[in-house]
């Protein structure tokens, strides 16, 4: 055998070694990359969000198994297919990041595989490249949020019920007086009317008679007159509870109302309550209007009337003041009752919590008060109280501005 075979026999050997050994590492590197991307896999496969990548364009290029879970599609099927794909109104990313300001979290409604909506929090990135840091795609980070809208709706829902029936609750303690105020200027109209149909008569018999002097004519009219005066004034105050009861119920919606003719409203429906053992001062500033919501203001100042009313003792005084600190409106309302223990004070504004006795109170006035005002972006806090001193509860409201 010459020197030549023998050469390319041992060149043919060491190509087939060299194959080997490619093959080995190949396999090798093979092993290792599949060990280094196995925690990445398992993470990935067992999301409980649904994370996707996309090219700039939206094009689907990865998506995680719980796609499917939550949003019933396979992920195999998505793939190369548009992100709007999966949008109510199939709207595209670029009109997406507009609609939300470019914002990198936002809330979107997603389309489920049969057909229903459900809300989802999207959180999103551009992918960049290492050498340029140009875009090159982007991902997506996706939650259903579904039930936690559910949850939320349901909650305003409670509240609104827990709201309504305070409402019921405050208006149910004065509905009696009310009846009261009412009946007693009815009671006066009544009577009076029987008073003059008697001078009626009594005139008239006169005249028929063609024996009336001039005093007693006199005499007759002063006294019709006097009856008359008085049921005018009877029926101005019917009237007024009346129209103090419409303007202060009203109907959803925000409304521009002058808190100062609101706190009178509420005065007068609790006139039966104050009656003549309480003074009112009030300390009204420069005209103050506000926004709020139904007659959710009105209820606010009902409630802590109510309760400044329930505290002070015989011949006691409360003190209404208004007036501006900055873009707010503030009302303090001042008692000389008793006071609230420094103790208590961090307890009053919880739910359910009463310092009157059993069946006098429900324990959710003052609570429901600080959530009205909280949600027109206010506050209602105690500013002030000393046992024997009385206290001072103080509401800032945005000043002439739409929530």
């Amino acid at each position: 055998m010459g020197n030549a075979q023998l050469l390319s026999k041992k060149i043919s050997y060491l190509e087939n070694e060299i194959e080997l050994l490619r093959e080995e590492r190949d396999e090798f590197f093979q092993k290792v990359v599949q060990f280094s991307q196995e925690p990445f896999f398992r993470i990935f496969n067992n999301l409980i969000d649904v994370y996707v990548e996309t090219d700039l364009d939206g094009k689907i290029l990865i998506i995680s198994p719980s796609i499917e879970k939550h949003f019933g599609y396979q992920p195999e099927k998505l793939k190369n297919k548009n992100f709007s794909v999966l949008l109510k109104g199939r709207t595209s990313l670029k009109v997406l990041f507009i609609i939300n300001d470019n914002n990198q979290n936002f809330e979107a409604t997603m389309i489920h595989k049969s057909g229903g909506l459900r809300e989802v929090s999207i959180n999103y990135q551009e992918i960049r490249s290492d050498p340029l840091n140009k875009p090159i795609g982007l991902q997506f980070l996706i939650r259903d949020i579904s039930k936690i809208k559910t949850f939320e709706e349901e909650q305003k829902k409670l509240q609104y019920e827990l709201i309504e029936a305070e409402k019921v609750s405050t208006l149910g303690k004065v509905v009696a007086g009310i009846a009261h105020e009412i009946n007693n200027p009815a009671t006066v109209i009544q009577s009076d009317l029987q008073l003059l149909k008697g001078y009626m008569l009594t005139l008239q018999r006169l005249i028929d008679s063609n024996n009336c002097s001039t005093g007693e004519f006199k005499e007759i009219s002063t006294k019709m007159s006097n009856v008359l005066s008085r049921d005018f004034e009877a029926s101005r105050r019917v009237t007024d509870i009346v129209k103090a009861m419409k303007s202060s119920y009203r109907p959803g919606g925000w409304h521009l109302v002058d808190i100062h003719k609101e706190i009178d409203l509420q005065l007068t429906l609790l006139n039966s309550k104050l009656k003549n053992k309480i003074k009112v001062t009030k300390q009204y500033g420069d005209p103050a209007e506000c926004n709020v919501y139904g007659s959710r203001f009105g209820q606010v100042m009902m409630n802590l009337l109510s309760n400044a009313i329930d505290a002070v003792p015989e011949k006691g005084e409360i003190v209404i003041k208004t007036g501006k600190i900055d873009s707010f409106l503030r009302i303090t309302i001042k008692d000389n009752g008793p006071g609230i223990p420094q103790s208590l004070r961090s307890k009053i504004f919880d739910p359910f919590y009463t310092t009157k006795e059993i069946g006098k109170g429900t324990g959710l006035g003052l609570y429901i008060s600080k959530d009205i005002i909280d949600n027109h972006k206010g506050s209602l806090s105690i500013l002030s109280s000393k046992p024997g001193e009385g206290a001072i509860f103080e509401i800032k409201l945005p000043h002439s501005k739409r929530i």
